[in-house]
């Protein structure tokens, strides 16, 4: 038992050899030498009236290691900065840590308190409050802000400290639009700001019936008309194709020309009776002959394609396996002239 009571007590000093009087790391040398150094360059800060790089001194000292003092220091410098709500709360801590100081340093400790009692004096009339309302229920993982500070579960619905003026208020919580409030609150006034979450209905997205999150933000549009799917192309050529093959005609069975063929089945004979045009007349008319061939041609060529392209149309809109289509043509020389035709089968 004896070796056990001296184990324990050897535990406890090697604890105690790694932590301060305030439940806090020791800092090896180099890092207390860096932290004295930031503590003087403070108090030089506030001698020169320099208060802004005083706090930052001091706060980068607290960030290594805090004591009463040190705190206190702190909260002269927020007040004296004109951040009230944080003076106000270091304030309050740096009472509480003087009273945790050692007993043989009982003197110094009441001073620090008092010191710190001073400042929550002058300070409480000069703070304004925002008592934050959240909805109960609230939504898990919500987090609500006041300025940069984020304000813990426990202080919902309890009068927060804020310095007076513009006061930013935010929540954020996953499946809502974050809300956002800025509220003016004056020295010594409560302002509660009660917290709204709006269901985005554009962006949150509902687990528990996805089918619904795909129809909910789907705008019905107005389906196209109709398409006969056949161009007017194949239409136009054979149009064109009609009308030359109108022309070939005119040009072919005209009065002159068959003038000009009586004329010649008499062999001259009948000139002067049947009032045969001179040889001018004649090249003319051959030259319309000529013109009738071509514009025959022309159009059947354009007839026979315009079917064809109007054949691969309707092929094209049918299954595979009924897309077959066979286009045949014929030209038949007849006592009354030329009979053309296409038959197309599919």
């Amino acid at each position: 038992m004896h070796r056990r009571g001296w184990f324990c007590f050897v535990a406890a000093l090697s604890l105690l050899g790694t932590t301060n009087a305030w439940g806090q790391p020791q800092l090896s040398p180099q890092e207390a030498e860096a932290r004295r150094r930031l503590i003087e360059q403070a108090q030089a800060a506030r001698v020169a009236n320099n208060h802004a790089q005083a706090l930052d001194f001091a706060n980068r000292a607290g960030d290594m290691q805090m004591t009463a003092s040190l705190r206190l220091f702190i909260a002269q410098e927020q007040q004296a900065v004109g951040q009230l709500a944080e003076a106000l709360g270091n304030a309050e801590i740096c009472g509480r840590e003087a009273q945790q100081m050692p007993p043989n340093d009982r003197a110094r400790a009441q001073q620090i308190q008092q010191a710190c009692d001073d400042i929550k004096t002058a300070l409480r009339p000069q703070v304004g409050q925002v008592t934050v309302q959240v909805p109960s229920p609230a939504p898990p993982g919500i987090r609500v802000f006041i300025g940069n500070n984020e304000v813990r579960q426990a202080l919902w619905g309890i009068p927060y400290s804020v310095t007076p003026g513009r006061v930013h208020v935010t929540a954020r919580v996953s499946g809502y639009p974050p809300f956002e409030r800025d509220v003016d609150v004056a020295a010594g006034a409560t302002v509660p700001v009660p917290i709204e979450l709006r269901v985005d209905t554009t962006h949150r997205i509902d687990n528990e019936n996805p089918n619904h999150n795909q129809n909910q933000n789907t705008t019905p549009t107005t389906p196209p008309p109709p398409s006969s799917g056949l161009s007017p192309g194949p239409f136009v050529l054979m149009g064109v194709g009609v009308a030359s093959m109108a022309v070939s005609a005119a040009l072919f069975f005209g009065p002159r020309n068959s003038n000009l063929a009586m004329c010649s089945a008499v062999a001259g004979d009948a000139n002067g009776a049947l009032n045969c045009p001179s040889e001018d007349v004649i090249g003319t008319i051959r030259a319309m002959n000529s013109a009738s061939i071509a514009t025959l041609a022309i159009g059947s060529v354009a007839i026979v394609g315009g079917v064809v392209w109007l054949a691969v149309g309707l092929a094209t809109k049918k299954p595979a396996a009924q897309a077959h289509t066979t286009t045949t043509g014929f030209l038949v020389p007849t006592p009354g002239g030329l009979q053309f035709g296409v038959h197309t089968a599919f």
